[in-house]
């Protein structure tokens, strides 16, 4: 008799568990209007994080190298490098995103491309807008994930459309390149700026708004 209400308050206390997990799952998944602004949400976080620039004016790296003895260029371009190749990394996977036929598979491609595009461009912010992107993306692609999207999978598209919604992370990935080798923050700005043109000019948040 011990030992079956042991049983059963072990299973009880499992199933209290489960329902614990569940319900703070469920409180975590995206709402519709989240689900349908991702790129409005997205855009207003990086505008954040780039906003610290007006109580900080040095971006994250130079702030943890700048005291550094030896050759702090080397190290910059070191560190640098290493958000180029996230930047690129992100490009990929997210373009690739667009062109995979299964749906599940596609999202999550998505969200871990967004996520490390989100690490490369908070390198290039203050110490406070790099925590902010970052956390504020990685909250915002966790409920995504968990979100019960009951809608039709998403429709197959070729490459080139899919890098028309994807152009300004693959512009961004060429800026990287560029100031890496350089280190000029206004040949950077040129490019990152007319990265985003381009993406405006071809489509791409029209294009990726109706397919999100």
């Amino acid at each position: 008799m011990v030992s079956w209400n042991f049983r059963q308050s072990s299973s009880e206390q499992r199933l209290s568990r489960l329902g614990a997990i569940f319900a703070v799952s469920g409180t975590m998944r995206a709402t519709d209007f989240e689900v349908r602004h991702q790129t409005l949400l997205h855009q207003l976080l990086v505008l954040a994080a780039f906003l610290t620039y007006l109580i900080d004016r040095d971006n994250i790296v130079w702030r943890f190298i700048k005291g550094e003895a030896g050759d702090i260029r080397l190290l910059e371009r070191a560190i640098f490098a290493i958000s180029t190749v996230l930047f690129g990394m992100a490009a990929y996977l997210c373009t690739k995103s667009w062109v995979q036929k299964q749906a599940s598979s596609a999202r999550q491609r998505k969200y871990y491309g967004n996520f490390l595009y989100a690490v490369g461009l908070g390198s290039l912010a203050p110490l406070a807008g790099f925590l902010i992107l970052v956390a504020g993306e990685a909250i915002r692609l966790l409920r995504l994930s968990l979100h019960n999207d009951s809608s039709a999978p998403q429709e197959q598209m070729a490459w080139r459309e899919a890098i028309r919604i994807e152009a300004v992370k693959c512009g961004l990935f060429f800026t990287m390149v560029v100031f890496t080798v350089m280190l000029n923050d206004r040949v950077a700005e040129i490019l990152a700026g007319a990265s985003v043109l381009v993406w405006i000019m071809l489509g791409g948040p029209r294009l990726g708004r109706d397919r999100a």
